[in-house]
């Protein structure tokens, strides 16, 4: 098999294994991603989230709009710069994260089960590096 094809394959695996669990939950596929960067960086930008998340700043708006809708976040004009909101979690959204932290740990156990910690190590090294390197290339465009 390719290794386009093994990545592919491999995230579409992961995902309805994290779909189970954010459909009881009501996230749509995009969610997910802008609440684990929330959870860490709770009251950012939108343009931030957007780079951080790589998803295009039109599509994010979207996913926001959703978001806000269901009650996830709360958007908050920034005290020092009026022309800015801020991204903030809601108590909802805030009540979902160790739902979610659960269906990415329960995935990683799932697709490390037959793999030593050493193995483990070394393919999150290996995704790292490959990360870096797309990002580079991504810079340079």
């Amino acid at each position: 098999m390719s290794f386009h094809y093994l990545l592919m394959s491999n995230h579409m695996l992961i995902q309805k294994t994290f779909f189970e669990i954010f459909n009881q939950a009501e996230l749509t596929p995009g969610q997910p991603k802008v609440l684990d960067y929330l959870q860490y960086h709770d009251g950012c930008i939108q343009k931030d989230i957007a780079a951080n998340c790589h998803i295009e700043p039109a599509s994010l708006s979207g996913i926001l709009n959703g978001m806000e809708k269901n009650g996830y976040i709360v958007r908050k004009t920034d005290p020092s710069n009026r022309r800015q909101t801020q991204i903030h979690l809601s108590k909802k959204g805030k009540s979902v994260i160790p739902h979610m932290n659960e269906a990415f740990n329960k995935a990683e156990l799932i697709a490390f089960k037959n793999l030593s910690l050493d193995e483990q190590e070394q393919v999150t090294a290996l995704l790292k590096k490959i990360y870096q390197n797309l990002e580079a290339d991504e810079e340079e465009k």
